[in-house]
């Protein structure tokens, strides 16, 4: 059953109030998972130790942090790998934004790297994170894995706490990498491009590779988990903030269907090709996001032309009663 704007005359002044209320903000990061209540509910493990001496893997995150680590050693110019993804991270919403982690390494050789347009089955998408000769790197596989590059002047040191935010939208990979407690880089310390993937799941991986000469255990440690998208839900235009003429999008087009990739008008992030009453709550819930002008001031004369929009709108959609019909 198609939603109804039975309530748009309504929605409308709410949203228009709380503009004039709030003020403009940057694009708010999503937590994903800060591990507070002990579970790892929401992943999806893949363990590729499964069925060597050293598998099988845990995901622990008892903790209040998420250990991933082997049960023994993995031996040498062997692979120890152990990947867990987020559930939904496959949505549009999350092909091009920002993912940022906490992550630490307990144990010689064990690498933790962050994922993102990945398929952990085959496996396939960008990898950022340190290396077993302690760097910092970026890594593309497809299924084969390629180095691209290391980051200059910065050294990953083990038993401590760093910052890992990775990066893509459109063909623009980035990274940025800081020690916990330290100032947040300016700029990324990597920046590159490359198209080969374009969508994917996000997640965390631990893992000791073929190069690493020592028996060692898989021990990978994460913690506050977010992910912050490249375009601003509620955003129908592209231009970045979300006013009334995102608004007026969705009320206009109403009920329209088309492709999910961002051409139907009035469709908001994630595009699903759907024009409804999620749209219009993404407008209505992040009304005034984006710069100072992307928040109008509700005048009277605003407001009055808007009601009667609105008012024509409802009638356009209201479905016949029996006691309508002639």
């Amino acid at each position: 059953m198609k939603p109804s704007l039975f309530t748009l005359p309504i929605c409308c002044s709410i949203v228009l109030s709380l503009a004039a209320m709030r003020g403009a903000h940057a694009i708010e990061p999503i937590l994903i998972d800060d591990f507070d209540d002990g579970d790892d509910v929401g992943w999806t493990h893949v363990d590729l130790t499964l069925g060597t001496p050293w598998g099988s893997g845990t995901f622990d995150a008892t903790s209040e942090s998420y250990v991933l680590q082997s049960a023994g050693e993995v031996g040498v110019g062997q692979l120890g790998i152990l990947v867990s993804t987020w559930n939904t991270s496959d949505e549009p919403l999350f092909n091009d934004g920002y993912l940022r982690a906490r992550v630490r390494s307990d144990t010689p050789g064990t690498n933790v790297k962050l994922m993102l347009r990945a398929d952990a089955d085959a496996p396939t998408g960008y990898f950022f994170g340190t290396t077993e000769f302690d760097e910092f790197s970026f890594f593309r596989c497809d299924p084969e894995c390629t180095r691209f590059t290391t980051l200059p002047g910065v050294q990953f040191q083990r038993g401590r706490d760093w910052q890992i935010e990775a990066g893509a939208v459109g063909d623009q990979l980035t990274m940025k990498v800081w020690a916990d407690g330290e100032p947040i880089p300016s700029a990324p310390q990597l920046t590159l491009a490359d198209s080969t993937h374009s969508s994917g799941q996000f997640g965390v991986l631990a893992y000791i590779g073929g190069n690493w000469q020592v028996p060692a255990q898989v021990n990978g440690v994460f913690d506050d988990i977010y992910f912050t998208p490249a375009f601003q839900p509620g955003d129908t235009n592209g231009d970045g903030n979300v006013d009334i003429n995102d608004l007026n999008a969705v009320r206009n087009n109403f009920g329209a269907t088309g492709a999910a990739d961002g051409s139907l008008v009035g469709d908001t992030v994630p595009w699903d090709g759907q024009l409804n009453i999620d749209d219009l709550n993404a407008v209505r819930n992040h009304f005034g996001a984006g710069t100072p002008a992307a928040v109008p001031e509700p005048g009277a004369g605003m407001m009055a032309v808007f009601g009667v929009a609105a008012a024509f709108a409802t009638r356009r959609w209201r479905q016949p009663r029996r006691g309508d019909r002639e």
